[in-house]
């Protein structure tokens, strides 16, 4: 299976579905959330264990903040265990930070921000 998260002493990198954001217009930001997003189909695979780990990481050593690969999927708001990816997009000039997360599930939302 494919990564869905990546880390190093330095940063952390979280992949984000297109699909599971908005952008906030009058904050200028980009809000995250990958709740109720049928999770009991991939809550226990090992991707996403490692990405609990990783944000875990991410949390406690960088402050919830994280740089973001944006995912766009073939069919959106499909929520099965594989989704196939149409493209990919790192976002390398934005910054978003964790801002909630439930460490059994492996459910967050994040939002953007700029430094």
């Amino acid at each position: 299976r494919w990564s869905w998260s990546a880390v190093s002493e330095d940063v952390t990198v979280l992949t984000l579905w297109v699909d599971q954001m908005k952008f906030d217009k009058l904050n200028r930001k980009y809000l995250h959330s990958n709740y109720n997003a049928n999770n009991s189909i991939w809550k226990n695979l090992p991707a996403n264990r490692h990405r609990i780990n990783h944000i875990n990481h991410c949390l406690d050593k960088h402050l919830g903040k994280f740089r973001a690969i944006i995912t766009t999927p073939v069919k959106n708001n499909e929520f099965g265990e594989t989704r196939e990816i149409k493209s990919l997009k790192p976002m390398k000039d934005l910054w978003f930070r964790i801002k909630s997360f439930d460490n059994e599930t492996g459910e967050f939302t994040s939002e953007s921000f700029s430094e």
